[in-house]
């Protein structure tokens, strides 16, 4: 049995009228679906890589804060690790579900809608990039200001604690020097 499209496509090659202009608006046809298809699959990429990037942080930036006993609640100057954590953790999650309903949203026709969510989008990154600069700084006067100096902590807390907050604080730098490169 023939689809509706594949019908029609025999049917105006059969009588030979505009042949070859059925065969073109086919040819569109799979083009537009070629188009979906690729977009479709390039939004599916992106929101798989800033998942894997962006999760594993997320979950163990909750998993300690939420189960840590050795050093988490340790106040310095009315904040503590456990709520640096929290705070890392949600805000990561926050700014991967913003990311990822923009991602699908965005299409390759660049409408309106389009131009607004890039903006939308633009400016939650400046948002967080201000707010994470200045939050893993704290997360950093917090660990190795007092905590880690004392040796309160767990192993896998210090050495998760130090290995991530080198990388967000490298990140940090990178950022800032690719500032320095644009202007």
């Amino acid at each position: 049995m023939m689809s509706p499209r594949d019908s029609f496509v025999t049917e105006s090659i059969e009588s030979g009228n505009n042949s070859k202009h059925s065969v073109n608006s086919l040819s569109l046809l799979n083009n537009d679906n070629d188009d979906n298809n690729s977009e479709f699959f390039g939004k599916s990429i992106g929101v798989c890589c800033l998942l894997t990037l962006i999760m594993p942080c997320v979950i163990c930036d909750l998993f300690f804060a939420l189960t840590d006993k050795t050093c988490v609640n340790e106040n310095v100057e009315n904040i503590n690790l456990k709520q640096y954590l929290l705070g890392t953790g949600l805000f990561a999650l926050l700014f991967a579900i913003i990311s990822i309903i923009c991602i699908c949203i965005i299409s390759k026709k660049n409408t309106e809608n389009d131009q607004l969510s890039i903006m939308f989008l633009y400016i939650v990154n400046i948002i967080g990039t201000i707010f994470t600069i200045v939050w893993n700084i704290i997360g950093a006067v917090i660990f190795w200001g007092s905590i880690y100096k004392e040796n309160i902590c767990s192993k896998e807390i210090t050495t998760y604690l130090f290995v991530v907050l080198i990388i967000r604080l490298l990140s940090i730098y990178g950022f800032i020097q690719q500032l320095n490169n644009k202007k």
